[in-house]
């Protein structure tokens, strides 16, 4: 992908900065700290009338009080709520940017869940949670969205952790993020593969959740990325063994036939 110059309007507080969009995520945490601290608001504002579109600037905002970037808060609350306020995840989740209860009391909140659940306060602790996380994996995009979606002490990642980074390259590719760099391995979790591996499973109608502030199975349909290696070999050995059982019941007919 071509690197691409844009500049990033931090809308809200009268402030631009002109960022190199190419690698953005892959350099040194304290580059990153360093040009978003051109501007930073005393505070972000609720919008007067809540849409997509004032979703993505109020985290902007927000995003630019700790020195993130706010692609990547616009990327997690697709993920994790398709922009919609309302969704409520299996495991007490609510909200745009899915806030567990107990995430929001750790980092001071204590409203009621409806109070948890409107736009500002969850895109807030939301963002104050990613900015957290990504402190704590020193920029790298794939340590930041997994310690956001499975706690900041986790340090493994599960295949639903890698999936969930591979979405997220998904979206930043998709706005004109050049993310470069493998993925990460999945140690544990239901079918495990490696780097590059397997395509996100298709949308689902019901949106199943899994733990901590994490994402939703169900996402925006995301751009698919290319099977690494070891996903055709592993698909190769696969049909292969497929072939074997085919043909053997193929003889074992043919003997049941002769007899």
């Amino acid at each position: 992908m071509r690197a691409v110059a844009a500049t990033i309007a931090l809308v809200g507080f009268g402030q631009t900065a002109t960022l190199a969009r190419a690698n953005w995520l892959e350099r040194p945490y304290g580059e990153q700290r360093q040009l978003l601290d051109l501007a930073r608001p005393v505070r972000c504002d609720a919008a007067p009338e809540w849409t997509r579109e004032t979703f993505k600037v109020f985290a902007a905002c927000q995003a630019s009080i700790y020195g993130l970037e706010p692609m990547l808060a616009h990327a997690v609350m697709e993920i994790e709520s398709g922009f919609d306020p309302d969704v409520k995840g299996a495991d007490g989740e609510v909200g745009l940017m899915q806030v567990m209860p107990a995430t929001a009391r750790m980092l001071g909140f204590q409203g009621s869940l409806d109070d948890l659940s409107a736009p500002a306060t969850n895109i807030a602790i939301g963002v104050k949670y990613l900015a957290q996380a990504n402190r704590l994996a020193a920029g790298d995009l794939c340590t930041t969205v997994m310690k956001y979606r499975a706690g900041h002490n986790e340090s493994r990642f599960s295949t639903l952790s890698v999936r969930y980074c591979q979405r997220a390259r998904a979206i930043l590719a998709r706005e004109g993020f050049e993310v470069t760099g493998p993925l990460p391995l999945a140690t544990f979790g239901s079918s495990a593969f490696s780097a590059g591996g397997e395509n996100p499973p298709r949308r689902r109608k019901k949106r199943v959740r899994a733990t901590g502030v994490r994402a939703r199975a169900a996402v925006h349909e995301m751009r698919r990325l290319p099977k690494c290696g070891a996903s055709q070999a592993y698909q190769g050995s696969q049909s292969s063994a497929f072939r074997g059982l085919k043909n053997h019941k193929t003889a074992k007919q043919v003997r049941r036939n002769m007899s």
